[in-house]
């Protein structure tokens, strides 16, 4: 089999080459491998499952990803903008059982935690809710109520 290659014409051959491109930011970012479509499918079942389950999960979807990619995914994934809420629940959690506690405030309409603090410690509740105005309603276990509606109430 032999192939002959067509020379270029004198007049094509005399002219400067250009290269056109087009970028396309809305369907992929520069320099990834993956449509932005598959990010937000990965996201998606990222946020929800966790780096290992969600990762077996993309792989049914088609969508052939690791752990570690996906932990890429959730990292750069900015939080999402909470609106302060109208009820407030505030309750203690661990981060490590036995040594280091924190609480958590969780939106009572929607039942989603919007925030952990560092600490048990009613300033920072404080902090937080001069922060954040507009709370009406706060709800807290027993061990709690006392600080809390002493707060609700020094600040009226």
């Amino acid at each position: 089999m032999q192939v002959q290659c067509a020379a270029k014409p004198d007049h094509l051959s005399r002219l400067p080459r250009k290269v056109f491109a087009q970028s396309c930011h809305s369907v992929c970012k520069p320099y990834t491998r993956r449509l932005l479509r598959a990010d937000q499918q990965i996201q998606a079942i990222e946020l929800q499952a966790g780096s290992k389950p969600g990762a077996r999960l993309c792989h049914t979807i088609g969508q052939s990803v690791n752990a570690f990619t996906v932990l890429r995914v959730i990292r750069r994934t900015p939080p999402p903008m909470v609106e302060t809420p109208k009820r407030l629940g505030v309750d203690d959690f661990a981060f490590k059982k036995g040594r280091n506690y924190g609480t958590i405030l969780i939106e009572l309409d929607q039942h989603k935690p919007i925030d952990l603090l560092p600490d048990r410690e009613g300033k920072s509740l404080e902090h937080w809710l001069q922060a954040h105005p507009g709370v009406e309603l706060i709800t807290a276990p027993a061990a709690r109520s006392r600080p809390i509606q002493y707060l609700c109430h020094s600040s009226s």
